[in-house]
């Protein structure tokens, strides 16, 4: 699926509402939405239900789209909902999220507002522009392990990277108590 504008209007200038604007279900597998070259990329916005991308199968690549902004990373304002969900019966095959721009949550509406959420499944986080969602950057929800964050940009969100109580096996995230930047080194305390 690439090069589409869902839930916005031809132009891509005003976000239509609806739902859900794509959804990987029914052991689809193997699929990329996007891509690599600029005009591969899906604007998705005018999501004022649950999600902006719906993934619950394993083995996908979402690459290089734009969810809940426009190409120019402006925010659609009637965006309210997660940027992108993985859930339900998602495979321990990961999917890959590589170099997507996800401002989801700017709407009204901000009761749940991940860029991305992973409630199952593995997956790799790579690369992306996750800024300016009501709640995480990117929120892991699954119990165990086998998820690999790496190279983000994760800025203005409530929170950056949350792990819920049993993700990364009970590992919780580094806390810094301090930092410090000398001659372009940045240094400080964390536990």
């Amino acid at each position: 699926i690439e090069g589409n504008s869902i839930g916005t209007n031809a132009a891509e200038t005003t976000a239509i509402a609806g739902d859900t604007g794509i959804t990987i279900d029914g052991g689809a597998t193997g699929n990329t939405i996007g891509g690599t070259d600029g005009a591969a990329a899906n604007v998705i916005a005018g999501n004022s239900g649950d999600t902006g991308m719906q993934v619950s199968e394993g083995g996908n690549t979402i690459e290089g789209n734009f969810v809940g902004t426009n190409r120019s990373r402006v925010p659609y304002p009637t965006h309210n909902a997660t940027g992108i969900r993985q859930n339900n019966d998602a495979s321990s095959t990961p999917n890959a999220y590589v170099g997507n721009t996800i401002a989801s949550s700017s709407g009204p509406d901000l009761a749940d507002g991940n860029g991305i959420e992973i409630d199952d499944g593995a997956a790799t986080i790579t690369g992306n522009t996750i800024e300016g969602n009501a709640a995480a950057g990117v929120d892991i929800m699954a119990s165990g392990d086998g998820y690999k964050i790496s190279k983000n940009s994760i800025t203005g969100n409530a929170s950056g990277i949350a792990l819920g109580s049993s993700a990364n096996t009970d590992t919780k995230p580094p806390s810094f108590d301090s930092a410090t930047i000398s001659g372009g080194t940045v240094g400080g305390q964390f536990h």
